[in-house]
């Protein structure tokens, strides 16, 4: 028989071939000392008689399976572990990874040490299981491994597709060979992840319910200099976070957890041992790099095709590293690998990034430097880097390319084409150039049209390309789906927003929604009924709404009933389809007050009710309807209840951030604006700003100008003029002074809120003066708020200063259209309308833009001088060059006639 390699005396069974020759029976039980046969005589007899007595007994005892005497103990260990998988944290993936490769973590510690008797290494022991035993070990642990990276990396984590990579190899170094298809595989995940944006992994606390959670002990650890202890932290969150106790926070399936274990969990955390047995908490930078174990890089890759646009875009770097990767495993890459590496730059282009084009054109040229088949789906996935980088020039490169490789250009082309569109118009072009090399189009492309027409939101242009495409639709016999009503009631509140007209758009809007249901013509979700909210967002935004069914709030009770509609159609709204309700709640307010803020709590314990997740949005948009809802009559009780959202929200586990600070802000100033007590809100904003500072929100330029606008706002009190303090100057000095002391930069904003808290020239002149020292020029916002400011009873002294600002201005090129309703009104209070006339007259000399609502406050003006002439050249301009003039417009134009032929 020959002499016996040593490994064999760890296989007590062996079967008889028919040949005369022995191989290892797959079904062979793996002991290093079977319990029939005696331990000492398994060691000192010869191997032949060794092997001939195992043999004679292996026909008594039935063997059992060799994986279970075999046994990789993460196999039995694995199910338990994976559990507990920490897939999202980069450090334990790496731990798992070098545990994958320890033989003494897969095999029986009893078969190491016998192979370490019989002076076998493990790492030929490691071979021969694979290789000379001709036994497959199992990759069940390296599988689950690498779903477990490709997980990460599709949720954003650039280094599970690194540790996928570790993954192969480890698994090539095992003996277990990783195919072409299986690198595929991974690539595709790269490739599915390359679009997306680059962030922490979820986690269990980093989850949507237990956000909020991490983002304040991230807080609460940055301001202790990113490590604290156990204790220490407890501290330091009861200062920050009064309102929201930590308890809330650490109950895991309802047993309690002590908070170090809790942020443990989180990526953004590591908890080390600390002094007299407490626990330092430390804060990790996102990447996870800070960590000792934690030095896996993107190697630089040995392809050919790595270049600079790799270090733009990690995610094709981490693909070019798989490719030079499968060379050195001499794993040959085929037409699919080269297929998705293109369709990662794809993903991962943008608008004008030519180097993800130049990136996909070298790929394209060395797959067929290697021979490798070019298809149609080589060519699409070339197309559509094109499209996403809008570079019609290489987007011609592969139409000859189709035309070289006698490939029709079908509709994926086309409807790339159509994404790389500039305009709507653009579009149109496409879907007429499609008629011409004879491609019908289907339902997918005209969606796709659609799309990109909204993706452009052309406004009422948009609509009519729309409405084109719709008709097309219908002439090809296409029964529009889901995706295609939704999309064009998305084009249609669109230009409700953006038209001046929006109101009929709206109402059309929310009319086909209605036909569309009652029809039945398609199944209603959410994204349908979303528009509909999104419509009445565009009623809400025009300063004049005449449907009186869809003002203040009727509008408010509208939306509430659309949104309970919901629920028997069966459909569940979602958080997005709650915040634009509220939004358009939020703008029926102004109008609304009581009724509507009625509507929008009945709205807030829908949301309750459903367990939707309440996100800083939606907090923010009820603190916009109680501000909105001061501008009603008897709203002012609405503004505390607006500075109440704010402990609503720490109590949520939200922490308020900048723009909710603001909102606020703006309550107090429109509360003032009504009479409401500018003292009390001055000091109440003061207040906001060292609960700001507590927060660590820091505060900007943006909100002193806030505060000095609160002040600004109060009515002139009675007998201004012969007052010698203006009380309320004094308070934006005071602001000011405090701006100064936290060196914060002053804008043209802060001035022109300063200007509105001045009442006389002599304090104007003060203020132009501090702007000239703070190196602020003078602008058009600034020239406006001083023109406003001193609109109020005008004497001779402010007619002369006004006249030096407008003569400034003109010099100096910054009248604007603000700036021109500005002067008409300062001119109407002084009762001077011929010199608004003649302001008009030099505005047409300066060739400065006049639009159709500075000429209809100069056709007020000419009314008022009772300037025929004058009017008529007004109408005559209005009516040919600012069509259309809106019912307004047009309501002012017939009054003026009827004034003056009567």
């Amino acid at each position: 028989m020959g002499r016996i390699h040593p490994i064999l005396l760890l296989f007590p069974f062996l079967w008889q071939t028919g040949d005369g020759t022995r191989s290892f029976l797959h079904a062979a039980a793996f002991s290093p000392a079977p319990s029939l046969l005696p331990f000492p005589q398994a060691l000192h007899g010869h191997p032949r008689s060794i092997i001939r007595h195992v043999a004679s007994h292996s026909c008594r005892v039935p063997p059992p399976p060799l994986a279970v005497q075999m046994g990789l103990k993460l196999q039995s260990e694995q199910k338990e572990a994976l559990k507990h998988s920490r897939w999202w944290d980069p450090i334990w993936r790496w731990e798992q990874i070098e545990q994958l490769k320890d033989p003494e973590k897969q095999f029986d510690k009893e078969a190491l040490e016998m192979a370490a008797m019989l002076g076998i290494e493990v790492e030929e022991y490691v071979r021969s299981m694979s290789g000379t035993a001709k036994v497959s070990l199992s990759s069940s642990a390296y599988d689950a491994m690498l779903v477990m990276c490709v997980r990460a990396a599709q949720s954003g984590d650039l280094l599970g597709m690194v540790h996928a990579k570790e993954v192969l190899s480890k698994m090539e170094q095992v003996g277990i060979s990783p195919d072409v298809d299986l690198y595929n595989q991974v690539l595709s995940a790269c490739s599915a992840a390359a679009g997306g944006v680059m962030r922490p992994c979820p986690v269990r606390n980093d989850t949507e319910e237990r956000r909020d959670f991490i983002d304040m002990a991230v807080k609460v650890v940055s301001y202790s200099g990113g490590k604290v202890d156990s204790t220490e932290f407890a501290s330091r969150w009861r200062t920050m976070f009064p309102n929201a106790s930590i308890h809330n926070y650490t109950y895991t399936d309802g047993k309690k957890q002590s908070t170090w274990k809790a942020l443990a969990q989180s990526a953004r955390f590591e908890v080390e041992d600390g002094e007299e047995g407490k626990k330092v908490i430390v804060l990790r930078r996102k990447d996870g790099k800070d960590r000792k174990k934690s030095t896996t890089t993107i190697s630089s890759s040995s392809s050919s095709s790595s270049s600079s646009s790799s270090s733009r875009n990690p995610w094709i770097q981490v693909g070019l590293d798989f490719l030079g990767s499968m060379r050195r495993n001499k794993v040959e890459p085929n037409e699919q690998t080269y297929n998705i590496l293109i369709s990662m730059c794809a993903r991962a282009a943008k608008e004008g990034d030519d180097e993800m084009i130049d990136q996909s054109f070298r790929l394209f040229d060395e797959m067929k430097k290697r021979g490798l088949p070019v298809n149609q789906q080589t060519l699409n996935a070339l197309i559509n880097v094109c499209a996403k980088s809008n570079n019609l020039d290489r987007m011609r490169e592969v139409e000859k390319e189709y035309e070289t490789g006698s490939f029709t250009p079908d509709v994926f082309v086309f409807s790339a084409r159509m994404k790389a569109a500039r305009s709507c118009q653009g579009v149109m072009e496409v879907l007429e150039e499609m008629k011409k090399f004879g491609v019908s189009p289907n339902l997918a492309s005209l969606n796709t049209a659609l799309v990109a027409i909204h993706s452009l939101q052309g406004g009422g242009e948009g609509l009519k390309c729309a409405r084109v495409v719709m008709e097309q639709m219908s002439s090809l016999n296409l029964q529009p789906d889901a995706s295609t009503y939704t999309t064009f009631l998305s084009i249609m509140a669109g230009a409700a927003k953006k038209e001046e007209d929006g109101e009929k758009f709206a109402k059309e809007a929310i009319e086909m929604f209605g036909s569309i249901k009652k029809s039945k013509a398609v199944k209603l979700d959410v994204r349908m009924y979303t528009t509909v909210f999104h419509a009445l967002i565009g009623i809400g935004l025009q300063k004049h709404v005449f449907n009186e069914e869809m003002r203040g709030a009727n509008m408010s009770k509208f939306a509430l009933k659309h949104l309970m509609s919901m629920k028997q159609d069966q459909v569940s709204p979602d958080r997005r389809a709650f915040h634009a309700c509220l939004s358009a709640m939020a703008l029926a307010a102004k109008l609304g007050g009581k009724e509507t803020i009625g509507h929008v709590n009945e709205v807030w314990k829908m949301m309750e009710k459903s367990r939707t997740p309440f996100d800083l949005a939606c907090y923010k948009t009820l603190m916009e309807a109680y501000s909105n809802a001061i501008c009603a009559r008897n709203g002012s009780v609405y503004v505390l209840e607006a500075e109440k959202v704010l402990d609503r929200m720490r109590t949520g586990g939200r922490m308020p951030d900048f723009q909710s600070y603001m909102t606020v802000l703006k309550a107090y100033e429109n509360s003032a604006v009504r009479g409401g007590k500018v003292v009390d809100y001055h000091r109440r904003a003061l207040g906001l700003v060292v609960r700001m500072q507590r927060e660590m929100v820091k505060p900007t330029t943006q909100v002193f100008n806030a505060i000095i606008a609160i002040s600004g706002s109060a009515r002139e009190p009675s007998g201004w003029r012969h007052r010698k303090r203006n009380r309320r100057l004094e308070r934006g000095f005071q602001v000011y002074d405090m701006m100064c002391e936290k060196q914060i930069q002053p804008d043209e904003e802060t001035f022109a809120n300063l200007l509105q808290c001045a009442l006389t020239t002599a304090e104007v002149k003060i203020i132009e003066k501090l702007m000239e020292k703070a190196g602020v020029e003078k602008t058009g916002v600034i020239c406006t708020s001083c023109i406003d400011t001193l609109s109020r009873n005008p004497i001779q002294e402010d007619i002369e200063h006004v006249s030096q600002t407008i003569e400034e201005a003109r010099k100096k090129n910054i009248v604007t259209s603000n700036m021109m309703m500005a002067v008409f009104d300062f001119y109407k209070a002084a009762r001077m309308s011929e010199e608004a006339l003649k302001f008009l007259q030099q505005a047409k000399e300066d060739k400065i833009p006049l639009n159709k609502f500075v000429l209809s406050a100069a056709l007020k003006a000419a009314v008022r001088a009772r300037d025929k002439e004058a009017s008529e050249t007004i109408i005559t301009d209005l009516e040919t060059n600012h069509q259309p003039l809106g019912d307004l417009v047009r309501a002012q134009i017939d009054h003026v006639r009827k004034v003056f032929s009567t």
